[in-house]
């Protein structure tokens, strides 16, 4: 009975160790075809933000109001420039199927052209300054804060040790070492 409550003790630490952070926004960046294309996922406070963004939609007429808001919000915010430094047209936003959290929003954002050099997103800083948004192209990884907004795509940035995912894993393991070895020890 002990063992098993150890064992959901640890798993119940590791679950809520694994929530999503609602100051960071991930967006997964790719090429297809002539067109360039954003999956972008957000915490349940996208609203506030499109809210502060447009204070007129918290009585919005209608739901398109909204989704047209919310097409000028994700446009002043993202800007993708070419090698021409021309910035791509943004043409489309679905909402994806969420996955994940219950309390997150998953969109695709498309944009027209494929020749990307720099980006510029300053999504959600406009209600927090903390926030940082979270971009992979092509297996790199690169950041934006409210401080430094946009990237080149030659900046390739070094990505940072989180010493937290370390002690997810060496925490639990070194429980269970000790858990084993007073075992041991009791029934020597």
């Amino acid at each position: 009975m002990k063992t098993l409550f150890t064992i959901l003790f640890l798993l119940s630490c590791t679950s809520v160790s694994f929530a999503h952070n609602p100051d960071e926004s991930h967006y997964k960046v790719r090429v297809e075809g002539s067109q360039t294309l954003i999956e972008a996922e957000f915490a349940w406070f996208l609203k506030n933000a499109i809210f502060e963004y447009a204070p007129r939609l918290k009585d919005p007429k209608n739901k398109g109001e909204f989704v047209d808001v919310f097409f000028e919000y994700v446009q002043k915010n993202i800007i993708i420039k070419n090698t021409q430094n021309e910035q791509l047209p943004l043409l489309d936003i679905k909402q994806l199927k969420q996955r994940g959290h219950s309390h997150q929003s998953n969109f695709l954002f498309t944009y027209e052209g494929n020749d990307i050099a720099h980006v510029t997103n300053t999504m959600l800083f406009n209600i927090s300054e903390k926030h940082l948004n979270h971009h992979i192209f092509e297996g790199n990884k690169y950041l934006t804060t409210s401080a430094t907004q946009s990237f080149g795509l030659k900046d390739i940035q070094e990505p940072s040790f989180d010493w937290r995912y370390l002690l997810l894993f060496v925490i639990p393991v070194l429980a269970i070492v000790v858990f084993v070895f007073k075992k041991e020890k009791t029934n020597s």
